[in-house]
């Protein structure tokens, strides 16, 4: 527990920068037929690469390994913790359900496809709840 309140601190005082260029390469990574949005199950796909023990849900070291290298332990537990609230389990694992809530959440005029735009303010979203529920600069 003191490491994690100590990342934290340190994530806080140094800061990360998740910049509109690496945004754009992680949209590219999940719009897997490049027509410039992605669906539920071009997401789905993407976390079923990550379920190393085949089990259908995403652990915290699974979901990790998922994110762009780099990005810092306590920014990607906060994200999982947020994500794995969505279906109001908080069962320390991310599902389907958590899934289709997160898809929801960024399909902001509903047409069961995420383009770059509702995936760049979702982002934005994410870092305004990180920042205000676990004081965490972005």
């Amino acid at each position: 527990m003191k490491i994690i309140i100590l990342l934290c601190l340190l994530t806080a005082v140094l800061g990360y920068s998740y910049n509109d260029t690496m945004i754009e390469e992680d949209f590219r990574g999940l719009d897997k037929n490049s027509d410039g949005n992605f669906t539920l199950d071009e997401f789905e796909k993407r976390l079923r690469t990550t379920d190393v023990n085949g089990d259908s849900r995403t652990s915290f070291v699974e979901f990790h390994k998922m994110l762009r290298p780099g990005i810092p332990l306590t920014i990607s537990y906060a994200s999982f913790i947020i994500y794995d609230q969505m279906d109001n389990h908080k069962d320390s694992i991310t599902d389907i359900w958590d899934i289709k809530m997160t898809l929801s959440l960024m399909d902001i005029n509903h047409d069961k496809n995420v383009t770059l735009e509702e995936y760049k303010h979702h982002i934005a979203e994410m870092n305004k709840r990180i920042r205000h529920d676990f004081g965490i600069a972005i």
